[in-house]
């Protein structure tokens, strides 16, 4: 089996692996409003997205209408959006200390005996405050919105502590597998085979300990926006 498809096998185990997350679905509240990107906001008595084949993908907020890629935020009063791209909107899905999005797209590939494949795909936002700029959820943009000795930062350093386990598994089987391949061609197919087993198996686990970790950023934001009892500054989507 050649390298590139045992990495990809890999690959297919980290997605397969990936644990879905139990959200908040909590929005910071307000009525329906749209916010441009030139930074005037605009409300108004109910607001939604129109878009379609052969209709113009607009904002509309009570009579008037405005050109998504026109817009930075919108808010149907039940639900809240964010412009992460042209026309790509994400939904907010977490609100608290940090308003946490989510986008969800489709994409298809065709593989080499001519048949499609459709894949299902989820990234995450982070925002430090209302009607400021989205970021990618990663480590290094999540980390400076999080105090130290707080529980959300204790699943930060397990995330960071687990990252470094994951790629050491990683490198470590990409290297195997390199070298049991080139063995396997020559005169040591024995070792070879082996080391390029050993690779795959260090593969695998690292696709699983690295699907586990990513779930550790997400929950570093639930934890942090959790309510204490009794307060009540968010409104629970519908």
């Amino acid at each position: 089996m050649k390298l590139q498809h045992l990495i990809a096998l890999g690959a297919i185990a980290s997605l397969s692996s990936c644990r879905v997350m139990n959200l908040p679905e909590t929005r910071t509240e307000s009525g329906p409003y749209v916010q441009l990107k030139s930074g005037a906001r605009y409300e108004g008595s109910n607001a939604s997205r129109s878009q379609g084949a052969f209709v113009k993908d607009k904002i509309e907020l009570g009579d008037t209408s405005f050109k998504s890629k026109d817009v930075a935020f919108y808010s149907t009063g039940t639900g809240t959006y964010a412009n992460i791209g042209k026309r790509a909107f994400a939904s907010q899905v977490a609100a608290g200390k940090i308003n946490l999005f989510k986008y969800m797209y489709t994409s298809t590939t065709t593989n080499s005996n001519g048949s499609s494949s459709t894949h299902n795909h989820v990234l995450y936002y982070i925002q430090k405050e209302q009607n400021k700029p989205l970021l990618p959820l990663t480590y290094n943009n999540l980390k400076p919105l999080i105090q130290p000795r707080t529980p959300e930062y204790a699943m930060l350093d397990k995330y960071i502590k687990t990252r470094k386990v994951s790629r050491v598994l990683g490198y470590g089987g990409i290297g195997l597998m390199a070298g049991g391949t080139m063995l396997a061609s020559g005169n040591s197919s024995g070792i070879g085979l082996a080391a390029v087993a050993a690779g795959t198996a260090s593969i695998f686990s690292w696709a699983i300990v690295r699907a586990g970790n990513s779930t550790r950023l997400l929950n570093a934001v639930i934890i942090s926006d959790k309510l204490k009892k009794g307060q009540q500054h968010h409104k629970r989507v519908r």
